[in-house]
């Protein structure tokens, strides 16, 4: 697993970060706005069937009990990394223009939208934290198992949370990604094959053709680009 800071991570891709996977989105009010690969879990927008989200239940679980989590698992350096974020709540058809501050919130549809092409569809659908219309007291948008935004009523507990951040630039984040230097090349491994025929040398009877063969099958291996399972069975 690979250490760097996450402002060198690329878009799109994936970290693990106080015991979670985040998929970094780009940056975003002074730090780096991310969101949890999966759904947290499944729950009401708000339990009393409100669709603002400064009063809804979510707010309040994502910003006390699960907030405090992230914090003890993060550890201090981690928990510090947590930055407040000014949460834009204008509802999708323009009305109630508004803001929330807030260490953990759901994605905008307004977000959600821009990011779009690295947000691959879930198997559940989730919140936003959008709400349809200052004239609506309890549809918020949701996004559908497809990918497709649409909403539903913010009592509504099968829908899931899912929570994203604004993290310093400067944290050092984990990632699955080796170091290029770990990486096997085509002109390493050859150096590897060439190192095995001088010192083992070609059996006899061995035609070019075979060796030839034998070789990139063994260069496949070690790439990574094969598997053993691939190789055809001797014929008899």
């Amino acid at each position: 697993m690979k250490t760097m800071k996450i402002k060198d991570l690329a878009r799109g891709k994936t970290f693990h970060f106080a015991g979670q996977e985040w998929i970094k989105l780009g940056p975003d009010d002074g730090g780096i706005l991310v969101v949890m690969a999966d759904i947290l879990k499944l729950a009401a927008f708000d339990e009393d069937g409100s669709a603002d989200w400064r009063v809804s239940s979510s707010r309040k679980y994502l910003n006390g009990e699960f907030y405090e989590e992230l914090k003890a698992k993060a550890g201090p350096a981690g928990g510090n990394a947590i930055m407040e974020a000014t949460i834009n709540l204008t509802a999708d058809d323009g009305t109630n223009r508004v803001t929330s501050t807030d260490h953990v919130f759901l994605l905008t549809a307004t977000q959600y939208r821009h990011n779009r092409d690295i947000l691959e569809p879930l198997s559940e659908w989730w919140w936003t934290l959008t709400r349809w219309s200052a004239s609506s007291s309890c549809s918020v948008r949701n996004v559908y198992s497809d990918g497709t935004l649409s909403y539903n009523v913010a009592y509504d507990g099968l829908d899931g949370l899912r929570p994203a951040l604004l993290l310093d630039s400067d944290l050092l984040i984990s990632v699955n990604e080796p170091d290029a230097e770990d990486k096997l090349t085509p002109e390493v491994a050859g150096e590897v094959m060439r190192d095995m025929v001088n010192t083992f040398g070609i059996p006899a009877g061995v035609t070019s053709e075979q060796l030839a063969a034998g070789v990139s099958f063994l260069l496949g291996m070690l790439r990574g680009d094969v598997e053993l399972a691939d190789r055809e069975a001797p014929h008899e």
